[in-house]
């Protein structure tokens, strides 16, 4: 089941991500994109330390 959370969450953070990209200005995309690039971080290391803490 956790190797299923280091799959979705990480991956629908990204699916955002390409979704702020399409809906950005050309000239302004890096606004856009850095805040959910940080979610995406984020996301990956709090599930890869739950699933650290869990699996003992």
């Amino acid at each position: 089941m956790m190797l299923l959370a280091l799959i979705v969450f990480p991956m629908l953070a990204i699916l955002a991500l390409l979704g702020l990209i399409a809906c950005a200005p050309e000239h302004d995309v890096g606004r856009y994109a850095l805040p959910a690039i940080r979610t995406v971080a984020l996301l990956a290391a709090a599930t890869v330390f739950v699933a650290a803490v869990w699996s003992h």
